[in-house]
């Protein structure tokens, strides 16, 4: 380390170069999870026996009904919470102070408590009632289950032939929903994947958004804070790269649409030929045409 940075000055620039780095991966991994964060709590507050299913599924060990169940789970939760905010306190301290006047007190407490939190949520939920053993399902759980599922059926159509509705590039079969996919893509997106059972409309829309946009406005932001022309580049031009690799969040779930509804491969196998590869192909062109609303029409 001497050799390399001879002078303290080097060094200290160096150190602040690698703080404000991973200050922005971190700041970006906690703005990737807060969204669903916040569709938990959400769910704590409705507490309706489908939301206390979706719950389990995240938070209890065999999905299974608990004693205090939702005063557990939101322990657990205000804990992750707790963590993202910490996150985003560091982050503003490293982007409003330059090293020299930041306090170092703010930043060390932050940083602690943005560890602790996390590893304090796991514990928890390994030796709390969510991570002991409890029956599968009892009962009256298995009258809820049926409950939600005969509610959630009702909209439900048996198709015999599943197949993508419209061609890869068709814009003119059904204008209305290219100009909606064009100009509210995120939205027509978290719509879908609700409609097809995919999960919340709002989180979907909000993860596809951020994983799109947020890697462009926190890198340059940190390049415009480390003060050093080459590196403020290099994570500039990262961050455009991160954006780019956000339109594979719309492959992924394209390839769950296609396993889930029995739904026929790409006739062209032509990426590695891999179905899956092609997938995440397919959705980064139609994403590059509008914004990747196409890529998730309604398969009939």
């Amino acid at each position: 380390m001497d050799d390399a940075f001879p002078s303290k000055y080097l060094r200290n620039q160096w150190i602040e170069i690698d703080n404000q780095i991973l200050n922005a991966l971190f700041t970006l991994l906690s703005i990737y999870e807060h969204p669903k964060l916040i569709h938990h709590t959400v769910l704590l507050y409705m507490w309706k026996p489908e939301d206390a299913v979706e719950l389990r599924k995240y938070y209890c060990k065999n999905v299974a009904r608990r004693p205090n169940e939702r005063a557990h789970i939101s322990f657990v939760v205000a804990l992750l919470h707790i963590t993202c905010i910490s996150q985003y306190a560091d982050c503003i301290l490293y982007w409003a102070y330059p090293s020299k006047s930041r306090s170092e007190f703010a930043d060390n407490f932050f940083f602690v408590l943005g560890i602790v939190a996390p590893v304090l949520a796991g514990v928890y939920a390994g030796y709390s009632p969510l991570g002991r053993d409890y029956d599968a399902v009892t009962d009256e759980e298995t009258e809820e289950l049926d409950a939600v599922l005969v509610e959630s059926s009702e909209t439900r159509t048996v198709v015999t032939n599943p197949a993508w509705a419209g061609g890869l590039f068709d814009c003119r079969e059904d204008p209305t929903a290219c100009y909606l996919s064009f100009l509210f893509t995120f939205c027509v997106f978290g719509w879908n994947m609700e409609r097809l059972g995919f999960g919340n409309m709002y989180v979907h829309t909000v993860t596809f958004l951020l994983l799109c946009v947020t890697p462009f406005w926190l890198f340059n932001i940190t390049a415009m804070n480390i003060h050093n022309y080459i590196l403020g580049d290099f994570i500039g031009a990262a961050g455009i790269i991160l954006c780019f690799f956000g339109l594979l969040y719309g492959g992924f779930w394209r390839i769950q649409m296609r396993k889930t509804f029995g739904l026929p491969r790409n006739r062209s196998r032509w990426f590695c030929r891999s179905a899956s590869l092609t997938d995440c192909d397919v959705a980064i062109l139609l994403a590059m045409r509008s914004c990747a609303g196409g890529a998730h029409r309604e398969p009939i």
